[in-house]
């Protein structure tokens, strides 16, 4: 069985499309889970429509507030039951044949952990933008280096998230995503490759990715926090030696004041390394500005 989570939030216009994406899947044995993270739109109505209309049983959980992505993952996966499991947002959508495809891959292949692909790119009118689109031009076909993924993910988001297909049996302990954060697949990325796990690209676009103008991360809001919780997570694996990568310190210390580095330091959220290229920039600053004067 393969376990879909739907995680909705002020997708009234899409949810629909999505969850028809779902159960029109090639592959029979799917376990749909719905949540709605508490939507201001008219996401719910819509969704209870659809489940009338289309008689699926289905979980459905309505929250009463809302608590953010990763919470609303780790309550679905509370009750999941499959081998393999998903997420996808509801403004996305799948081939119809995605699952079929990447279960037969994970059946021939015993050791890997996590799936994903390239995708269709689309905008709100249901237009295609690209047919083949990828985050990273260089990705081919096949299982994936631990050591590069984890340091391309440092600089920029190179996974196509709703495309991702995972294994079960290969998860963290419970709770698998980390609720303090507002966003889910850089945590869960790093995590998981942390751990060894192996990774596989398809080449084949396998879902429809949707490009929404008032997307959650657009508000300047929720954009400073995403990069304060990005961040966070980015310091947590540069502590590791063998993740060292002096252009990811530089990035991350560009934006801080020497005496917060400083103070980072001695809490250990910063380390040594860090603290002494970011001494070294500062120093070169302050001797290029007397020069000047």
């Amino acid at each position: 069985m393969v376990s879909i989570i739907a995680v909705c939030y002020n997708h009234g216009r899409f949810v629909q499309e999505t969850l028809d994406s779902i159960i029109d899947q090639t592959y029979p044995a799917i376990q749909l889970i719905i949540v709605d993270d508490h939507s201001q739109d008219d996401s719910v109505l819509k969704i209870e429509e659809w489940m009338n209309e289309r008689s699926v049983d289905c979980k459905f959980i309505a929250k009463t507030e809302n608590s953010g992505i990763c919470a609303a993952i780790n309550d679905g996966l509370a009750i999941s039951k499959g081998e393999f499991y998903q997420v996808i947002a509801c403004d996305d959508s799948m081939i119809s044949n995605k699952i079929e495809v990447q279960v037969n891959l994970f059946l021939n292949n015993p050791e890997v952990s996590l799936i994903h692909s390239s995708a269709t790119k689309f905008d709100e009118k249901g237009s295609v933008l690209e047919e083949r689109f990828v985050l990273r031009e260089d990705f081919v076909e096949g299982i994936q280096d631990n050591a590069m993924l984890m340091r391309r993910m440092m600089g920029a988001s190179v996974i196509i998230a709703p495309s991702v297909l995972i294994r079960v049996g290969h998860l963290p302990p419970k709770p698998v995503y980390d609720e303090s954060l507002i966003f889910e697949d850089l945590y869960f990325f790093l995590k998981f490759l942390d751990m060894g796990r192996v990774f596989y690209f398809m080449e084949e676009p396998l879902v429809k990715y949707r490009v929404v103008q008032d997307s959650l991360y657009r508000s300047k809001k929720l954009k400073t926090r995403y990069n304060q919780d990005r961040e966070r997570v980015i310091r947590s694996y540069l502590k590791k030696s063998f993740l060292l990568d002096i252009a990811i310190y530089n990035n991350l210390n560009r934006r801080l004041p020497i005496g917060v580095v400083w103070k980072g330091l001695w809490s250990g959220e910063v380390s040594l390394l860090q603290y002494l290229l970011k001494l070294k920039r500062f120093v070169l600053f302050e001797l290029r500005s007397k020069k000047k004067t």
